[in-house]
C-alpha cells in the first residue's frame, strides 16, 4: 500500500478567524441559520500565522488539503 503524506487544514476558524460569541446564535441554536454564518464568513481575515505556515510547509514540497463543511452552494465564496 502506498502512503501519502499532506497538510490538512480547515476554513472557519482554522485558515479564517471568527470570533464564537459572535457567531454562536446561527450555529449552536435549535433553528440554523448556516447562510448568515457563511455570509459573515466571506468576510472573515485570514489567521497571517497560518496562512504563513501553510505557505511555507507548500513551499516545502507538502501536499496541502483545505477543507470545510460547508455545503457545495457556498463552494464559489468559499
Amino acid at each position: 500500500m502506498k502512503k501519502y503524506s499532506a497538510v490538512i487544514v480547515d476554513v472557519d476558524g482554522t485558515l479564517a478567524e471568527f470570533d464564537p460569541e459572535e457567531v454562536r446564535h446561527w450555529v449552536l441554536g435549535e433553528e440554523k441559520h448556516w447562510d448568515a454564518f457563511f455570509d459573515h464568513m466571506e468576510t472573515a481575515a485570514p489567521i497571517d500565522a497560518v496562512v504563513k505556515l501553510v505557505r511555507i510547509l507548500h513551499q516545502q514540497g507538502q501536499k496541502i488539503l483545505i477543507c470545510s463543511g460547508r455545503p457545495e452552494t457556498h463552494m464559489a465564496r468559499t
